[in-house]
């Protein structure tokens, strides 16, 4: 009970229903609130040129919205142009009480722009306020491939491990990286537990190869 009630506390808002969003805009168009929900949910079923429009004019007068300025982050990223999307977004976000897609969207924009660490200063803060959200790992462990930091690099793929069961992606990572540093035993081990999850990839074989050849056996 302890550890579900720090998983709610932690996250956002629990968000209305569809139907909910769209009666309460339909109500108050004029309700900054309202309207940047109904944005989002346009947004959500691919109305992208209306969501913009609805988010737009919410930002026009409070900039700080934080669910406007996803909306209109999301189509600034979506449109290849993430420093734009970086202005929006940096209004919006409040360090005390952040927004989790607002933080989200901000290390996709940074890691976009290859700016590591602006993106693991996001990254620390999403782990303060949302820490059971793999999202951040991954964000350090791409920003810190991106500056060269192989340890900091490989001790997030390490977490990710442990708190991603169904994923091969960071275990094929570190066994890239062991079998570059020449140690097999690890390389061999991260391939095997790759292996556990996707028997069918080539790549994973091919790990699994080199560090038993590595291995000698």
């Amino acid at each position: 009970n302890k550890v579900v009630a720090e998983i709610r506390e932690s996250d956002d808002e629990p968000e209305l229903r569809p139907n909910q969003i769209e009666k309460n805009y339909e109500k108050n168009k004029k309700d900054p609130d309202a309207a940047a929900q109904y944005a989002q949910l346009l947004l959500f079923i691919k109305k992208r040129d209306e969501a913009r429009k609805i988010a737009d004019e919410v930002l026009a007068t409070q900039p700080a919205n934080p669910v406007a300025a996803f909306v209109v982050g999301a189509l600034l990223i979506r449109d290849e142009k993430p420093r734009d999307a970086i202005a929006v977004l940096e209004k919006a976000l409040n360090k005390e009480h952040p927004n989790r897609r607002v933080l989200e969207l901000l290390l996709r924009a940074r890691l976009k722009l290859k700016e590591p660490d602006e993106a693991l200063e996001i990254c620390e803060l999403g782990k303060k306020h949302f820490p059971y959200h793999s999202d951040w790992w991954r964000g350090t462990a791409a920003a810190a491939k991106i500056s060269g930091n192989a340890e900091k690099r490989r001790d997030a793929l390490i977490t990710l491990t442990r708190i991603e069961a169904d994923d091969p992606a960071p275990r094929k990572a570190l066994a890239e990286m062991a079998l570059a540093d020449d140690n097999f035993e690890d390389a061999y081990k991260y391939a095997q537990m790759s292996l556990h999850i996707d028997v069918l990839d080539a790549d994973i074989h091919r790990l699994l190869g080199a560090s038993l050849t590595g291995l000698k056996r």
